[in-house]
């Protein structure tokens, strides 16, 4: 499927989908991490969206706070520059919770602060429902304003996963 034809589909979860899909171009394999780091900006926020909205949708702030550590501020940084305020907001909000705004790196240490501020993160869900999918209507409208720089993007990520294609 082509950009072109990805960004015509309307319903965001088919969208993000395919979008990620493109950019991580499964018949390379999966992304490894040494990949991700090195991944262009943009198609980087195109992963870390698909993967925010999987976890937030499903599970809530608190299950994206469990499983990424010390990307929060990129990842509101990025949000911004898409306009994606609320989904920036949103992530803002949540790591304010934690004492001097830092999610710890350890997991039993971010599972026991979650657990005992469950309620707090309940209404943050709840004040910012629906800010995965306005992100990803956001991204849409980024990548369609800026569809050439992209595509360069996408396919330097793809060389950088050739060259660490095990």
């Amino acid at each position: 499927m082509s950009v072109d034809e990805i960004l015509k589909e309307r319903e965001p979860n088919k969208f993000i989908c395919a979008l990620s899909d493109y950019v991580t171009d499964l018949n390379l394999g999966g992304v490894m991490p040494a990949d991700l780091k090195r991944a262009p900006a943009l198609v980087r926020g195109v992963i870390f969206i698909h993967a925010f909205d999987l976890a937030t949708v499903n599970s809530g702030i608190y299950q994206w706070i469990v499983e990424l550590y010390d990307g929060y501020p990129q990842f509101a940084k990025f949000c911004d520059t898409i306009k994606a305020k609320k989904a920036a907001d949103y992530v803002r909000e949540a790591i304010a919770l934690f004492p001097k705004g830092r999610v710890p790196k350890s997991l039993d240490a971010k599972l026991d602060f979650c657990e005992e501020h469950e309620s707090e993160l309940d209404a943050i869900d709840c004040k910012f429902q629906g800010a995965s999918e306005d992100a990803i209507l956001k991204l849409r409208d980024y990548i369609a304003s800026n569809q050439n720089a992209f595509e360069l993007e996408v396919q330097k990520f793809w060389a950088i996963r050739r060259r660490h294609k095990h």
